[in-house]
């Protein structure tokens, strides 16, 4: 899932696309309760891009 998304934003970033900002915990909180009791997870994780690598 991590190099899915990697591979996902590194897209974005290709094709000169602004990355969404992380909206915080206030939007799980939303999320689950604009959910209507559907099952569904959330989850957040860190990920390295590797065109965003500093040299």
């Amino acid at each position: 899932m991590k190099e899915a998304l990697a591979l996902h934003i590194e897209s974005i970033i290709n094709d000169n696309e602004s990355i969404p900002r992380a909206q915080g915990v206030q939007s799980y909180l939303e999320a689950i309760e604009m959910s209507e009791n559907e099952d569904f997870l959330l989850t957040h994780f860190e990920i390295e891009i590797p065109s965003l690598q500093k040299a």
